[in-house]
């Protein structure tokens, strides 16, 4: 069945709100077809809702309560006839056509409401990282099931499925890329493990400047997450045992470097696990991440593209990748 949804608030702010949780409302409910529009001008939803009713199966229109009633005045038809369902939406039916729309005020029960309109379906879903999003959408199109897809970065990903798709499968294609069979955040994947096996985690930060550390911080609070220390001058590195003559030799960015950082930071905060990382943010920046404990320390590197928002947004993800593959090995 065809179905659009129109999002109306005169503030644009809210219809952007709106159309983030609905969208993620959707998915969760594994229904991928559905066209959304958005719109903050009342003439233009009208004419959207017109042209809708005229030629999709259901349109469902979300605005404030008090608006409700304005847009039921413009959008029926001598023929049309109205209902309630839940008794906080209102049902057009046509006579002459097959189509419906749904009025449904945005300071309605969203969940009850839709279960009557757009029933949930059975639905898968996984986390990828590591892969471009065409790379993603060629390997679900290859495995012939619907599905959606959320990029939250560059190489950063959910996506929702459904069909018949076994977990080899996707081994196959995304080995350890695929990084979680739900749609969770790296960094919350990492403080699972870290909490799970009640293990401290040192954090260094060059170039994201804290970045990582603002990730952990949003997810929940971390009780064994120590002080961050954000790498921004020579004065900084010295807290860590890195002096002059070192930095000159190495540098402020090399995989020495990094490697001392962590090293050190490891044994100045006694934490059980380390993760630094040290980078350039021009445009294509080199960047060096270590990660390990007191008795071993991994070094990568990889160069990423673009601007130092760009940068520093790819090097989190990366660098908290890591820090993943090293917990599951290692824990």
């Amino acid at each position: 069945m065809q179905s659009k949804v129109v999002i109306f608030a005169e503030e644009k702010a809210i219809v952007s709100k709106e159309y983030e949780i609905l969208e993620m409302d959707f998915l969760q409910r594994g229904i991928f077809d559905v066209q959304m529009t958005t719109t903050s001008i009342f003439e233009e939803c009208i004419s959207v809702c017109k042209e809708s009713k005229n030629n999709i199966e259901q349109t469902i229109l979300i605005c404030k309560n008090d608006m409700l009633n304005n847009f039921v005045e413009r959008l029926k038809d001598g023929d049309d006839t109205l209902s309630l369902i839940k008794e906080q939406a209102v049902i057009l039916e046509r006579k002459t056509t097959f189509g419906k729309m749904y009025f449904i005020p945005v300071e309605a029960d969203f969940g009850s409401v839709l279960d009557e309109i757009l029933p949930r379906k059975e639905v898968h879903k996984c986390s990828i990282f590591g892969k471009n999003k065409r790379f993603v959408e060629d390997a679900f199109e290859s495995f012939n099931v619907k599905y959606a897809m959320l990029s939250k970065s560059s190489f950063l990903h959910t996506v929702y499925y459904s069909g018949n798709l076994n977990q080899q499968n996707l081994l196959s294609v995304f080995g350890e890329n695929l990084y979680s069979n739900q749609d969770k955040s790296l960094a919350l994947c990492c403080q699972d493990l870290l909490a799970e096996h009640n293990l401290s985690l040192s954090i260094a930060e060059g170039v994201s400047m804290g970045n990582i550390n603002a990730e952990f911080c949003k997810e929940k609070v971390y009780s064994k997450l120590m002080e961050c220390l954000v790498l921004t001058n020579e004065q900084v590195f010295n807290k860590v045992g890195l002096n002059k003559e070192f930095l000159d030799e190495f540098g402020t960015v090399s995989k020495e470097t990094v490697f001392a950082v962590a090293k050190n930071l490891l044994r100045k905060q006694q934490s059980d696990i380390v993760l630094s990382v040290l980078g350039f943010d021009c445009d294509a920046g080199r960047c060096f991440v270590a990660v390990g404990n007191k008795d071993e320390i991994h070094v990568f590197s990889s160069v990423f593209y673009g601007n130092r928002e760009n940068i520093v947004e790819n090097l989190t993800d990366f660098a908290l990748f890591r820090l993943l593959n090293f917990l599951k090995e290692k824990c």
